[in-house]
């Protein structure tokens, strides 16, 4: 009997070629993800449900202390300069005319999104397992407003690049491509079917109503696998119920998104986005041939439990040794008392002296001073292995602290090194690839805005732009995204401090003061014991401005005074009148005339000669 050839439809080739690569991912991924949820229990803190009713029950926060600190290290330098810490150079001679047009529409964006509350999660993740993934969607959202008794409007809240941090633990992708550039699979759980019917009119989803048949009527949520990348193109033209028969070595594959919700195929559609990716990995210390990198749960992995046993350990020991406990033979006890054993707050019974012995806690006593040294150690370790040492931690310890200023802050810049080397060398150059994509999605999906609110009212008027369009910030050539974050945090501590040691030297430094006469010639201004009056060589108000322009104080005109002008040439008032002078005596000289030498003219000098 010959066996019919059955063809398969194309939703059922697409939902086997999606759960084909999600089980090979999965396979991949498991390890780290439990791991990673391992980690997870570490830095929230789970108390023991083995230990005693008297004995310690602490969890110490070591990693949740580290990784809140290098976050906000990281995210400082990496943001020194807010959503300006980027410079952008043009691709192509012809593109500097736009230059600072994109540049100014890119800073805009990140501070519509924003970009430092954004960035926390990612780099929580980067630091906690030593891999994060972001995911930067053009984002688009309208709301329904209310604008009178009868009538509803659309309104536009959010329409703009976005960047979100994606959950590890639900996140699958090629384990043979460490950029993210292959195949990626993402899993959402509990998706509302409402959300999906919503998305079904926008023409984003299709085939809703098919999910009853798996799911029945009373089921309102479902679990979906969102796929990115390659699919053989036939397998997303046409309706999915008609049959297909791909061959991998024929077939032209295109970037796509397939979802499948349940065992239902409910998208497959060409990538909206032309940057055909939109995700970028952070991976932290990694090895050449690995995708993920090493955090700092995986750092004191070790160390952290066993600091929680020496806590645990110096507390039982206080509570043995402040709480005495006793032995009792039970026949000696109770009954009819000849001997009473006294001990505060309590009277014991007896039958005869030694029924019930006290026990002997010295060696718990002994170890109160060895175990905190044991405990400063750990911590010593942990600091230097996760590089969070004291000098860039809060501390409570004056010991932590060097007693001078100047080797306080040797000790600082030592260990600022790896936190320098970790955002230069780890962190910048995913932000780049971030940054990349900001910029496709603009060339895609940006129209035009009103040009004061993206440049600024003087950039605006200086180009007599009213609206800013695509053509204002296209580039014919690829832009270079070069981050300024650390540089621009080193370069801005260094330029404080030497302000600071300019300005000490610009106090001690003085020059005689001097005015212009009515001619415009300078004349020394003397005291009034005549000793000549001394000025500052530097204008220190500009350069404690420049400090608070550094330090980005809010209100800082208010804060300082408006700078001297520069004084006009005549800086009397009235110096064109003549001050009046008295009536003199006929005869006598009220004073030397200024146009003659003083004793009279040359005349009557020569006639006495």
């Amino acid at each position: 009997m010959n066996e019919e050839t059955v063809v398969k439809k194309k939703g059922e080739v697409l939902k086997e070629y999606l759960l084909k690569r999600y089980a090979q991912g999965k396979e991949y991924w498991q390890p780290f993800q439990d791991n990673w949820a391992e980690i997870k229990k570490e830095y929230v803190g789970v108390l023991s449900d083995a230990k005693e009713d008297w004995q310690g029950n602490i969890i110490v926060p070591t990693l949740k202390k580290v990784v809140r600190n290098l976050v906000s290290l990281y995210l400082s330098m990496l943001l020194s300069k807010g959503a300006e810490s980027f410079d952008l150079g043009p691709g192509e001679e012809s593109d500097k005319k736009n230059a600072e047009n994109l540049r100014l529409k890119i800073v805009y964006d990140l501070n519509t999104m924003d970009i430092e509350r954004k960035m926390i999660p990612l780099l929580q993740d980067f630091v906690r397992y030593g891999y994060a993934v972001a995911y930067i969607p053009w984002k688009h959202t309208v709301e329904k407003m209310r604008t009178g008794k009868n009538t509803i409007k659309d309104v536009v809240i959010f329409d703009g690049p976005d960047v979100g941090s994606c959950d590890l633990q639900k996140l699958v992708t090629d384990p043979n491509c460490k950029d993210l550039s292959s195949w990626k699979i993402y899993e959402q759980n509990d998706v509302p079917i409402l959300y999906l019917k919503q998305k079904e009119k926008e023409k984003v989803y299709f085939n809703i109503d098919a999910l009853r048949v798996s799911l029945g009527d009373n089921v309102d949520i479902v679990d979906t696998l969102e796929y990115h990348g390659l699919v053989p193109k036939r397998l997303i033209e046409g309706d999915v119920d008609d049959p297909d028969e791909p061959n991998p070595f024929e077939d032209e594959y295109v970037q796509a998104i397939i979802v499948l919700a349940g065992d239902t195929v409910i998208r497959a559609s060409v990538y909206p986005y032309w940057c055909n990716n939109i995700f970028v990995p952070f991976v932290n210390d990694s090895d050449i041939d690995e995708l993920v990198g090493m955090g700092s749960g995986d750092d004191i992995k070790a160390l952290a439990p066993m600091l929680t046993n020496l806590y645990n350990k110096l507390t039982d020991s206080v509570n043995i040794v402040t709480n005495p406990m006793y032995e009792i033979e039970q026949n000696n006890y109770l009954g009819r008392s000849k001997t009473v054993l006294a001990r505060p707050g309590r009277l014991l019974p007896v039958k005869k002296i030694g029924g019930i012995r006290e026990i002997d806690t010295t060696a718990q006593a002994s170890s109160l001073q060895l175990l905190p040294q044991l405990i400063s150690m750990i911590n010593g370790i942990i600091e230097e292995i996760t590089g969070s040492t004291p000098q860039i931690m809060p501390t409570s310890d004056k010991k932590d602290v060097h007693s001078t200023a100047t080797g306080l802050a040797m000790m600082t810049e030592k260990s600022m090194q790896p936190i320098n080397t970790k955002v230069k060398f780890y962190i910048e150059p995913a932000f780049r690839k971030v940054l990349g994509i900001i910029y496709r999605h603009n060339i895609q999906h940006f129209k035009r805005a009103d040009a004061v609110r993206i440049l600024g009212q003087k950039k605006a008027a200086e180009l007599n732009l009213e609206y800013l369009t695509k053509a204002d910030i296209m580039m014919k050539g690829n832009p270079d995204f070069i981050p300024t974050g650390i540089s621009g945090f080193m370069e801005k501590k260094v330029e404080i401090q030497n302000l600071l040691d300019f300005m000490k030297i610009g106090a001690t430094t003085m020059i005689p003061a001097t005015e212009k006469d009515l001619l415009g010639n300078e004349m020394p201004i003397t005291n009034p014991d005549g000793s000549p009056a001394m000025k500052p060589f530097m204008n220190l108000q500009v350069i404690v401005r420049r400090i608070g322009e550094l330090l980005k104080i809010k209100d800082l005109d208010e804060l300082i005074p408006e700078e001297n002008k520069e004084k006009e040439v005549n800086p009397r008032p009235n110096a064109s009148k003549l001050p009046p002078q008295s009536a003199s005596r006929i005869g006598q000289q009220v004073g030397n005339t200024p146009a003659l030498p003083a004793g009279g003219t040359n005349i009557a000098r020569g006639m006495r000669g």
